[in-house]
């Protein structure tokens, strides 16, 4: 199992039906393969994973662009954020030998953003989240 929750592995380990609690993903996961190339992908969230009574909502990065993929009971939407729109960033860490890390964006359409891996995971794939946080507010830094 990779160290990385990243677009490819989400997207194998639902395709492929290696575990069949996230069998139930595989509909939004076919629906991000149909609008996302994988070698475009810079960064990846997934918020909810592993929520129990809340949908999954997937964060794709692309070099300019955020493609938000969101699970309803019967429906996927799709949500496109052109990174250029960002008007506010900021990384937040806690003073601590084990800093949690949080990002919060802010863009032009009034639209926030939060990606929390001590909400958004579990005691398995927090240091991943946390990654994922850190490649995400290095992308939004250097994002024209």
């Amino acid at each position: 199992m990779p160290s990385k929750m990243s677009f490819e592995y989400l997207t194998s380990i639902v395709m492929d039906g290696a575990y069949s609690d996230m069998r139930k993903y595989r509909y939004l996961v076919k629906t991000m393969l149909k609008f996302v190339e994988t070698d475009e992908v810079k960064s990846f969230y997934p918020k909810k994973l592993f929520s129990e009574n809340q949908s999954l909502e997937c964060f794709v990065f692309t070099d300019n662009k955020l493609l938000i993929f969101k699970e309803y009971d019967k429906q996927i939407s799709i949500n496109v954020l052109n990174l250029n729109r960002i008007t506010a960033a900021s990384l937040e860490l806690e003073k601590d030998d084990f800093p949690d890390e949080t990002v919060k964006i802010s863009f032009s359409s009034g639209e926030e953003i939060v990606f929390d891996p001590k909400a958004d995971s579990n005691s398995r794939w927090y240091e991943s989240f946390k990654e994922n946080v850190t490649e995400i507010f290095k992308l939004i830094c250097k994002a024209p």
